[in-house]
């Protein structure tokens, strides 16, 4: 057993067996999204679109984007719910 000190000051314990530790991928925001680019839906809202679910920008407002979810529909989602998908 090893503990591990990252740059928070916060000690984790490292056991046998355990993977590492990998932080959430970070929120969308207005800078980061643009027209035409593809975001993962991250919400968990009851009547919204499932969870993961992957769109299209259609247009990239202050606070929210417009997202085309294909099937889903076409949603304004807050950027806290949307990531940008991580590369293969």
């Amino acid at each position: 057993m090893e503990s591990a000190k990252n740059d928070s000051n916060i000690i984790q314990l490292r056991l046998p067996g355990m993977r590492t530790h990998r932080s959430a991928p970070a929120s969308a925001n207005c800078c980061s999204v643009h027209v035409g680019q593809q975001v993962v839906y991250m919400g968990s809202i009851s009547g919204g679109p499932r969870f993961g679910s992957s769109g299209v920008v259609t247009e990239a407002l202050q606070r929210k984007a417009v997202v085309d979810m294909g099937e889903s529909g076409i949603w304004n989602i807050p950027y806290h719910f949307l990531t940008l998908p991580q590369a293969a």
